[in-house]
């Protein structure tokens, strides 16, 4: 099978790790003391994304910002080496959003995220920068809420992908759907689901095809795929919710399950997979790297070993 090409929009971080160990509590505070033994860095957010869809035998073209800092050479490396195209719009007002996790002993002990989340001032830089890719085949928008998803900016995406017969699919971050009403599908978790809703629904059965139908109705967005955690997903379109069970045998960490999701979707799709067989496939990836320890990128050799 030919590669094919996802372009992704969104927004690109970069995720630092410090693991060590911690065996005594500082005398300066009443925190735990840790030794650093080994740090990482790989890309995160829409990076993750740009990730898992090279990580399937797809080529990626990625859009999104960086700032003019040490993070964005490193961002830039990495995605690079895994070999992403990558087209940032570079900004001398903002960071590059990066988060620094400090680890002990597999726990998690703090977070530091350093970033500004205010939209662009000036969205019309990021839509010169996309006015010369191409559209007419499969892209993914992934806003993390860090700034690169601006409505204007995402009108311009969606009414490109429709005018080029292109497909776009939509992973949300806003409680508000109203800029993203133009894309083709849309990808929430059950979290941000409800949050559209503004209510908490029961996750079973009928609270599911209750959400989904509501969403579709009011979104006017043809079709949604609502990831659920140790549920697996469900699909709803024309009216109809299939239900695609969780295939993980063991959940070490579901971050950037939906990451997975949404990038294994476009390329099946890509490649003209049908829908229930891009669906499942995009299931079984996800239960693959939910079973992993960390955020980890989906390898198509792990998919082939499933098969």
């Amino acid at each position: 099978m030919q590669p094919v090409t996802i372009h992704v929009l969104g927004d690109v971080m970069l995720d630092r790790y410090l693991l060590g160990r911690s065996d005594r509590m500082s005398p300066e505070a009443p925190v735990p003391v840790v030794r650093v033994l080994q740090r990482k860095e790989q890309p995160g957010g829409a990076g993750n994304v740009a990730a898992n869809v090279v990580g399937m035998g797809a080529r990626c073209v990625l859009f999104g910002l960086l700032g003019q800092d040490a993070e964005a050479k490193t961002l830039s490396t990495l995605l690079h080496d895994l070999g992403v195209d990558f087209r940032p719009l570079v900004c001398s007002d903002r960071p590059t959003t990066h988060k620094t996790r400090i680890v002990a002993s597999a726990q998690q002990l703090l977070r530091l995220d350093e970033e500004q989340t205010q939209p662009l001032p000036n969205p019309q830089d990021l839509i010169q920068l996309l006015s010369g890719a191409d559209f007419s085949g499969v892209w993914i928008v992934s806003d993390y809420a860090k700034g690169s998803c601006h409505p204007q900016v995402l009108e311009y995406v969606y009414a490109r992908c429709r005018e080029a017969r292109g497909r776009c699919l939509t992973d949300p971050k806003s409680s508000d759907w109203t800029a993203y009403s133009g894309s083709h599908w849309i990808s929430p978790n059950w979290k941000e689901l409800c949050a559209y809703l503004g209510k908490e629904l029961p996750m079973n059965e009928d609270g599911i095809a209750h959400a989904l139908a509501e969403a579709a109705q009011k979104s006017g967005i043809s079709d949604l795929l609502v990831t659920l955690s140790e549920l697996g997903m469900a699909y709803w379109h024309e009216g109809q919710v299939q239900r695609i069970p969780t295939q993980a045998r063991e959940v070490f960490d579901v971050s950037g399950a939906g990451d997975t999701v949404i990038a294994v979707l476009a390329v099946g799709l890509a490649q003209g997979l049908a829908v229930e067989t891009a669906l499942r496939r995009a299931n079984r990836a996800a239960g693959i790297v939910v079973g992993k320890k960390g955020t980890v990128a989906i390898q198509r050799d792990w998919l082939e070993e499933m098969a």
